[in-house]
């Protein structure tokens, strides 16, 4: 999940796996467009929301290699 915010100003917490493509505006807004086609309006740029998804894919990365991912501060996993 990454956080996002709307262009009226309210947080979003999206699934960064449902992404298809992202189109940046001059008007200081991206589209981010889902794989259900469902658009999105936000005020991060581009580069930002990759950078959220690249963190976001990192962590969960770890996180299956580390099953007891206590020390990030997460809940371990149910085995």
């Amino acid at each position: 999940m990454i956080t996002l915010t709307k262009t009226d100003g309210s947080p979003l917490i999206l699934n960064a796996e449902l992404i298809k493509w992202l189109d940046g505006t001059a008007n200081q807004t991206t589209t981010v467009t889902l794989v259900t086609e469902n658009k999105l309006m936000v005020k991060e740029n581009v580069e930002t929301i990759v950078q959220g998804v690249i963190d976001y894919k990192r962590l969960i990365n770890i996180y299956e290699l580390d099953p007891d991912a206590t020390h990030l501060g997460l809940p371990s996993k149910n085995r």
